[in-house]
């Protein structure tokens, strides 16, 4: 047990059910989820999963802190992501074949040979630790070396994109683009007529506009994955990426399929006025 007498990481890899040195485990802490800025700026737009992006690495030579060399020639990685409060969510395990390829496209880097490791599969998505400090230089450590207390362990993976209710919505740019492809969302979101609500969260700026008729809930949202307006004149003013980094998606009220379509257009106007998404310094509707 730790000091704080939580159980840690370091002794559930010591576990009789896992039974993982941890002399061999290194690990990788992820600042967010969504990587798409770091891609961005090391000139991979193509790199798009954790699972690429943590096998994309420096070079061996590269002037770097003793953490991230050692960490990198362990048999083993554990790959964290950060949560609130100085925490970390356990991502996943990978054997590291200590092999790696040339990047072509950035020449201080390498693409190390990572494969999926299944032992602590159970974990994955679902244990949470204590990580301490957040640092951009603390990315990496070694599982002998700290001990990162387990603080949770969740009934259900995070990330796991459970449809519970239309109130309960509430979707990154990204997330959105990930439910619109899983069938219980469609089932849930097709023919399904509502007022909906997309929020900047820089400028806490709103947007609300309706489903109705022919055109879904499931329609319309896929339109503002396609190109983040949907054809929308008071989004167009605005650049994708910046939609993509800052908009979140919710649902503010749903209807049955038999109503009027006035009526709920006529719900529409009725947000509009109480969010005041209509006067350009409250939101993002022209009318």
């Amino acid at each position: 047990m730790s000091a704080n007498n939580k159980f840690t990481f370091k002794e559930l890899l010591k576990s009789e059910k896992i039974r993982i040195e941890p002399e061999e485990v290194g690990i990788i802490w992820h600042n967010k989820e969504n990587l798409q800025g770091a891609i961005k700026d090391n000139k991979r737009p193509e790199v798009i999963d954790l699972d690429t992006y943590t096998a994309h690495q420096p070079k061996e030579n590269h002037p770097t802190n003793k953490y991230r060399r050692e960490t990198l020639k362990r048999k083993y990685l554990a790959v964290f992501i950060k949560e609130e409060n100085e925490k970390a969510r356990f991502y996943k395990f990978f054997d590291n074949d200590c092999e790696s390829q040339t990047d072509a496209v950035l020449e201080h880097h390498r693409i190390l040979s990572l494969s999926h490791n299944k032992t602590l599969e159970f974990y994955e998505n679902k244990l949470i630790v204590e990580w301490g400090g957040s640092r951009q230089n603390d990315w990496a450590k070694l599982a002998d070396e700290k001990e990162l207390p387990i603080s949770a362990l969740l009934e259900r993976p995070r990330g796991e994109f459970v449809f519970e209710g239309f109130e309960n919505v509430k979707l990154s740019w990204y997330d959105l683009g990930k439910v619109l492809q899983l069938p219980e969302w469609q089932t849930a979101l097709s023919n399904q007529k509502a007022v909906y609500l997309q929020t900047d969260k820089l400028t806490n700026k709103h947007y609300v506009g309706s489903a109705t008729g022919g055109d879904s809930l499931l329609g319309r949202w896929k339109s503002y994955v396609e190109n983040g307006h949907g054809g929308n004149k008071g989004l167009r003013s605005l650049d994708f990426d910046y939609i993509k980094e800052n908009f979140e998606y919710s649902i503010l009220e749903v209807f049955p399929g038999k109503i009027d379509d006035n009526k709920i257009i006529a719900r529409e106007q009725w947000w509009k006025k109480i969010l005041q998404s209509t006067e350009e310094e409250f939101g993002y509707n022209k009318n």
